[in-house]
């Protein structure tokens, strides 16, 4: 049995900057950074039972390995395994425990791997019937017989690790570490190494702590779930449990420091913005298109609602689904790419925009005039408003899924986002609100399809757009997107029928 109460670890990692000043300043004074791998951890693992160990990278599973296998000392709590301390007791414990580490090898690298069979048979003194009943069981069952006579160095990965496992089973141990087991391995292999550990749980009663971030693995082989994150562990429990669990606690405040600043930045950047023009105003009122109010009006808009109209926000997860050919999980689902896609870039967009706006425009609500966010005087300024934004934010959202299956034709998305980000971020007034350009340039962007974006519905709303130009401008938006809408699809299809995903 395993118990394991309170248990912490702490690390001291040096920290120095680059250069041949900052080593010889280490030299006489280091920086020093407490890393806490393990915080309060408790848990009890009964004999005879398999149970997944997972969590993120540096979240502290191979940390509580070591610690478990005597190799480590915690710096504090209590730790008994079969009676044991682990580290106190290690040459008594470690004859009742193997080991597998996906990282690091027990095999001798020069060697066949039935040399270090025998060496590890000495080691452990193990008896020579119970030996050879052994090896030719985790032979059998692991296909090892034409890898025997073969140097450890000279083994695909796969191979090895088929090995490693056999090399810890030698003296049939009462507990089985497994850090990373099927790490290479291909489907077949995995498959038969799991088959293999449920059979000498079955058989032996051998007690199995398995990490691994390979989630098939902890469904084919754990009853039971531990789940870990930054030291501290976060879930007991079954899959089940583990798939209904969110551990956001972890989260909730990088999230809520992440938002903060993101709003501060905005209310920052659209007060230098507004008295920036206000200077330019002072100067020569009579010069300008737009009343200074209708232009804060806009810059506020802007601001709260920068993740709906912002054509940069991009989501590299869809890039990289592409390039990596992950994006055939995707099409292994009944719907459509094209529609999943466009609801899922629609439903991030309109998720942080509503968790910031609120903030940004009650902020700027509050601010004396002409400073602040003015509200329309009617009811049919609200309505056009409400329905341009509509039409413009599913215009961004179909343009930017024809930037995404522009991908699957160029392979590389880094151009296109570069080009796109920069023209689009001017066209669709963005940097400079589009009345403010020349007379006959801004007719022609004004014809163009980012501006169905931001600048239809913030000038609603400010009063600066209304009349004949109103509906034009809505009618010119229902037009583009529809165009985008149709290319967008168009390309999909063209893409699919074309698609060639690369490896296993």
């Amino acid at each position: 049995m395993i118990q394991v109460e309170h248990m912490n670890k702490t690390f001291k990692v040096s920290r120095r900057s680059a250069g041949f000043s900052e080593a010889l300043k280490a030299l006489f004074h280091r920086e020093v950074e407490i890393i806490h791998a393990l915080y309060d951890i408790s848990f009890t693992i009964g004999d005879g039972e398999m149970v997944g160990y997972i969590g993120p990278n540096g979240a502290g599973k191979s940390s509580t390995i070591k610690i478990l296998s005597g190799i480590l000392t915690p710096d504090n709590g209590t730790c008994l395994i079969n009676g044991r301390i682990p580290w106190k007791e290690r040459r008594e414990h470690v004859k009742d425990i193997g080991v597998v580490f996906g990282q690091r090898s027990q095999l001798w690298w020069d060697v066949p791997i039935l040399d270090s069979f025998e060496l590890l048979r000495d080691i452990y003194e193990i008896p020579t019937n119970q030996y050879q009943e052994t090896f030719d069981e985790l032979t059998g069952l692991l296909s090892l017989g034409e890898l025997l006579r073969t140097p450890a160095r000279q083994l695909s990965l796969g191979q090895r690790m088929r090995c490693e496992i056999a090399a810890s089973l030698l003296h049939r141990p009462k507990i089985l570490f497994l850090d990373e087991p099927t790490i290479g391995l291909d489907a077949v292999s995995k498959l038969a190494v799991r088959d293999f550990i449920r059979k000498q749980n079955r058989k032996h009663k051998t007690t199995v702590l398995l990490t691994t971030h390979d989630m098939q693995d902890i469904d084919a082989l754990a009853d039971r779930v531990l789940l870990i994150g930054r030291g501290r562990l976060l879930l007991d429990g079954t899959l089940s449990d583990l798939k209904s669990h969110r551990p956001r606690e972890e989260a909730t405040l990088d999230e809520i420091i992440a938002a903060l600043s993101g709003m501060v930045t905005q209310f920052v950047w659209g007060t230098m913005e507004i008295l920036l023009f206000r200077a330019f105003y002072e100067a020569a009122p009579e010069s300008f298109p737009m009343e200074f109010q209708a232009l804060s009006t806009y810059i506020w808009l802007q601001q709260a609602f920068l993740a709906l109209y912002m054509t940069w926000f991009w989501e590299a997860e869809l890039f990289q689904s592409i390039t990596t050919g992950n994006v055939a999980y995707e099409l292994c689902r009944p719907v459509r790419l094209y529609h999943m896609w466009f609801t899922r870039s629609l439903a991030v967009r309109l998720s942080k925009a509503v968790l910031r706006c609120m903030p940004i425009l009650l902020f700027a609500r509050l601010l004396p005039a002409p400073y602040g966010l003015a509200l329309p005087g009617n009811i049919h300024t609200w309505f056009f408003t409400l329905l341009s934004m509509i039409l413009g934010l599913l215009f961004v959202v179909a343009f930017g899924m024809v930037v995404y299956m522009s991908v699957f034709y160029t392979i590389s998305s880094q151009g296109i986002k570069l080009i796109v980000t920069s023209l689009s971020e001017f066209l669709s007034g963005a940097v400079i609100p589009l009345p403010f350009l020349p007379d006959g340039i801004r007719e022609f962007v004004n014809f163009l399809p980012f501006a169905s974006a931001q600048n239809v519905p913030f000038r609603i709303f400010g009063g600066d757009l209304k009349g004949y130009d109103m509906y034009a401008s809505l009618l010119g938006q229902v037009f583009w997107l529809s165009v985008f809408l149709v290319i967008g699809q168009v390309m999909e299809r063209g893409a699919l029928k074309r698609l060639v995903i690369q490896g296993g």
